[in-house]
């Protein structure tokens, strides 16, 4: 291979020469400008300075899209020793907006010390424009076979969708970019960026807007940092390496930038600063400070706003706990130091456990007790986490094969399933075969999956749930609200139960306007027939809303933690648990419970002529009572109710105030009122009460029959009071 010796003279006459040309070679796995010739600066109208910053900070900057990722990929693969450089691609200039066609053909030769250099000549052939008035047949096919060939080119260094490095060359750039920077005295930094919201994003604006915004948001980090200092690590993830040198203030001009891109439809971004050490013998691996800016990014989730987080001493002690569930979760799993504690759901009309849920625990030898915040998301990210719901499922199976031998009674487990499942394994057919081969009936098994789920394709998703019911499953949907595509989860997805977050709970309070929202999701959730659940319950207070506002089933450390099922078999056999829920009596309950006391309504009868007078009422007492043999007792009411029962010498105010559950009333009601109920509970329709005395207290009141329980013929009524008076 020839040898060229490149003094200040030579050099100056090769600048000077009209032929376009440039001189590269490979430094630290990034291509670097040499010179560049006289006709090169003419053929792009440019300065040679111009020229030359922009070929080291994004050569292919004005690249047509169609072309970019093959004109890298061949530039990158000749500048590291390949054999021969022909190709033809579209480029531009930054004062000219018509793409040039342009012949590029390279040579090696050596410098004076071995090193590789390459020397690549240019010819434009004409402007895109050009094309339809006279470029010859053979260059239009041979440019039309180029341009087909880049999307059969394998991504050896850069990402097709953005021209970024992709994450293997982004890795090697970073390795030897870091040595530099330690070199010249400068401390390296990594920051990682996740732009927030993005499948919601795709979902309203379509794919392509979606992939319009990650191009736009791949030029603004050219605009800050050199194209080969920036790589895309898949879908919305995107990371660049570069110097401690005002970070903050080139993040929020990022921030800003990125505020105004794609036409103002955008999106925030997140991002995660990992500062390393600017002594190389300390500074870890650039896989790890990749990963480090990672977890700084993902600290803060769900903050909808641009910001960034520094990976300090706690994100490291969470990295520490990140590397030790990694390494250490196979032998967890087959050791089982992971395994279920079962938290129960109890029905709010009866105050009974009607269903539980299971929850990873992992209790390790080492460290005790590990929450789940600590594993679940690292089992994620790293792609096990199918691996750890499928042992799960095993272990409940297993519960439940002992708790139905044992005759100590079984009620429904929602097993917890995370959107990875599905795209990790074919999680409804490994279900079904254990839980066939464990000889579980599989009304015992609820599939519970997060809302995060609907991030996968939507008809994909719905493919999955049609398959859970026709095996005979029911599916819940987990963190209702929690994302931003609740309302979308209600009108497209078949779940038959959705559980509110805890969030919900969290922030109730009486003065608190949650409660309205909380109250209308409730009853919207209800009228669609879909059944409720609210996690995070912990007071007296709560249950008594949750229970007018017609919430199903309730959950929380009010009635129990997660315990473990030996914990739990042992309270039964002492006869301390909750009693569990009959099982006959679910329809009688579910009547009860799907009542909603805001207002009369209930499921189904809406179109009356009846119902629809009522409307002009607001805040009217409804109670729902239940008769048995001539008793009395009140299974559930509203406030307007409960004053109700109050004035009329039902209740006690202090047993209202009390009470969780099911009223026992003092008295017995006026013949009138037990009249009306025994002509209801004969009739499909409303009877009407009227001039109904209880007390001091003159009423007219709708009585209609809601259920019959048939286990104890017990009939349960709703009361809507319309008017009242001394």
């Amino acid at each position: 291979m020839e040898k060229i010796y490149l003094d200040d003279n030579i050099k100056r006459l090769l600048q000077d020469t009209l032929i376009p040309f440039a001189l590269y070679r490979l430094e630290n796995q990034r291509i670097k400008t040499v010179m560049v010739s006289e006709g090169l600066c003419n053929l792009f109208g440019a300065s040679r300075e111009e020229i030359i910053n922009l070929l080291d900070r994004d050569m292919y900057h004005y690249t047509h899209p169609d072309d970019l990722v093959r004109a890298q990929e061949e530039g990158m693969r000749f500048a590291a020793g390949g054999e021969q450089y022909d190709i033809v691609y579209r480029t531009r200039s930054a004062k000219d907006s018509n793409y040039h066609i342009i012949h590029s053909v390279g040579s090696h030769m050596l410098d004076r010390d071995g090193n590789l250099l390459s020397l690549i000549w240019y010819v434009e052939e004409g402007t895109v424009e050009d094309e339809e008035f006279g470029i010859g047949y053979s260059l239009k096919k041979a440019l039309a076979g180029m341009i087909h060939e880049e999307s059969m080119v394998r991504e050896i260094y850069f990402d097709h969708r953005t021209g970024l490095p992709n994450m293997t060359y982004f890795l090697q750039l970073a390795e030897a970019g870091c040595n530099v920077i330690r070199q010249e005295k400068q401390t390296p930094v990594f920051l990682f960026f996740d732009l927030t919201g993005l499948k919601f994003y795709n979902r309203k604006y379509g794919m392509p807007e979606g992939d319009k915004l990650l191009c736009a948001f791949a030029d603004i980090l050219r605009m800050f940092f050199a194209n080969e200092n920036c790589g895309r690590m898949g879908h919305d993830h995107f990371v660049v390496y570069t110097e401690n040198h005002h970070v903050e203030e080139t993040l929020e001009q990022i921030f800003e930038a990125l505020s105004k891109a794609n036409e103002g439809k955008t999106l925030p971004v997140r991002a995660g600063i990992y500062v390393m050490s600017d002594r190389e013998d300390e500074a870890v691996d650039v896989t790890i400070a990749c990963d480090c800016a990672k977890l700084a990014c993902d600290e803060n989730k769900n903050l909808f706003r641009s910001h960034y987080t520094y990976f300090d001493e706690k994100l490291r002690k969470k990295f520490e706990m990140r590397e030790y569930v990694i390494n250490h979760f196979n032998e967890a799993i087959e050791k089982n130091w992971i395994h279920p504690y079962y938290q129960q759901i109890v029905r709010t009309v009866t105050g009974e456990v009607c269903d539980a849920e299971a929850l990873a625990r992992w209790i390790d030898p080492v460290r005790g007790m590990i929450s789940p915040a600590e594993f679940i998301e690292v089992l994620e990210d790293a792609r096990l986490i199918h691996l750890a719901d499928l042992h799960i499922l095993d272990c409940v199976l297993a519960d439940l094969q002992k708790s139905l031998d044992d005759d100590l009674g079984a009620i429904p487990v929602s097993i917890n399933l995370s959107r990875y499942d599905f795209e990790l394994c074919d999680i409804v057919d490994e279900i079904i075969r254990r839980v066939d081969r464990a000889g579980v009936p599989h009304e015992l098994l609820n599939m519970e999956i997060t809302e995060s789920v609907t991030g996968i394709e939507e008809d994909y998703v719905k493919e999955q749930i049609r398959r859970f019911h026709e095996a005979g499953f029911e599916v819940w949907m987990d963190d209702f609200g929690s994302g931003y595509s609740s309302l979308h989860v209600l009108q497209h997805f078949d779940f038959d139960v959705i559980k509110f977050d805890m969030a919900f709970m969290k922030n109730f309070n009486l003065d608190d306007e949650d409660q309205v929202v909380l109250s209308s999701l409730m009853q919207m959730v209800t009228r669609l027939g879909i059944d409720t659940v609210a996690e995070g319950v912990e007071s007296r207070q709560q249950i008594r809303f949750l229970k007018e506002i017609g919430c199903d089933k309730i959950q929380g450390y009010y009635f129990s933690k997660p315990t473990s099922s030996e914990d739990l078999n042992h309270k039964y056999k002492k006869g301390d648990g909750i009693p569990f829920e009959n099982p006959e009596s679910k329809d009688y309950i579910d009547a009860v419970s799907k009542a909603n006391l805001l207002d009369y309504l209930t499921r189904g009868e809406y179109d009356s002529d009846l119902t629809r007078t009522f409307e002009q009422f607001n805040h009217l007492p409804l109670g729902i009572i239940e008769v048995q043999n001539g008793h009395f007792r009140i299974l559930r009411y509203n406030d307007a109710y409960a004053q109700f029962l109050v004035r009329t010498n039902f209740v006690d105010e202090e047993d209202i105030k009390e009470s969780i559950s099911v009223l026992d009333v003092k008295r017995k009601p006026e013949p009138g009122f037990c009249k009306a109920v025994d002509d209801a509970v004969d009739t499909a329709g409303w009877v009407l009460l009227k001039d109904s005395v209880e007390g001091n207290v003159r009423s007219n009141a709708y009585v209609r029959k809601l259920s019959t329980n048939p286990v104890n013929h017990a009939t349960a009524l709703l009361v809507v009071v319309l008017t009242m008076g001394e």
